[in-house]
């Protein structure tokens, strides 16, 4: 999928910038900046490797209350809170993901917002290092305890976040639990392929269910098209965010700032 341009900025006055959220991607993260209203009023995406610098000049400028990192980055697993023992931390990734890849990274632990559920994923070191250097108040979670809160918040089963070669799954049932996975997606059939094999797991019909999908798709786009061809209730998760009246971006391409910033 193409790279979309959806940086802006339109802050007016540096003395109402109160929150920094920032999303973790492999290769790069996004942040956005929001005002004392909770609208976002900036937002950029820089490589990793600029992520110190640009942290130093945004804490310089800004009085942050709070900084919110979500990583979407593998590996990550899902157990009862209390089957969790911290010193067998990397054995709970047996069979699922070679952890000794990431050694470079710390060992981080968010829970669920209204289950005894933990997530256990990797955060990259010299990000974390960054941040407690700082004075900086902050907090981490890994997007799928944030997709499982956001559930419980809007009263939604199927969260989809697409990004540009991901998307990434969420299914509550009855305010429980039951799935969050990401998936490699190289082409449009591919999005609509691991939806549809969710739905069909959990027994839901895709005219039926809703799914509810923010991210890098628009109402007239060829993706679009073709998921609606065969999902009748698609909802683009939008409502809730804030942003600029000037500004003309759909507010879905913010949706995993959003997320950030609700459920982090």
């Amino acid at each position: 999928m193409v790279k979309l341009d959806i940086a802006f900025d339109e802050i007016d006055n540096i003395k109402n910038i109160k929150e920094l959220s920032v999303v973790l991607y492999p290769d790069s993260f996004f942040y956005g900046l929001w005002d004392l209203d909770e609208t976002l009023v900036k937002s950029d995406s820089h490589s990793i490797s600029n992520f110190g610098k640009l942290l130093k000049i945004l804490n310089k400028t800004y009085k942050f209350k709070i900084a919110r990192v979500m990583s979407t980055v593998k590996p990550y697993v899902h157990l009862p809170r209390e089957d969790y023992e911290k010193k067998y931390y990397s054995d709970y990734f047996d069979g699922v993901y070679d952890v000794s890849k990431r050694k470079s990274s710390k060992k981080d632990i968010d829970d669920f917002l209204r289950e005894e559920i933990s997530t256990l994923h990797y955060m990259d070191k010299s990000i974390m290092k960054v941040l407690q250097a700082s004075d900086l108040t902050f907090k981490t979670a890994h997007i799928s305890t944030a997709l499982a809160s956001y559930t419980f918040l809007v009263d939604a089963e199927v969260i989809c976040y697409i990004d540009e070669s991901k998307i990434h799954i969420c299914y509550a049932k009855d305010g429980k639990f039951q799935l969050y996975n990401q998936y490699h997606c190289e082409q449009a059939e591919d999005y609509l392929y691991y939806i549809l094999l969710v739905l069909e797991h959990f027994g839901l019909h895709p005219h039926k269910d809703a799914v509810h999908i923010g991210g890098y798709i628009t109402k007239d786009s060829s993706l679009m098209r073709l998921l609606s061809a065969y999902i009748k209730n698609i909802v683009l998760v939008d409502d809730n965010l804030s942003l600029p009246p000037s500004n003309e971006i759909a507010k879905q391409h913010y949706y995993d700032l959003y997320l950030c910033k609700s459920c982090v």
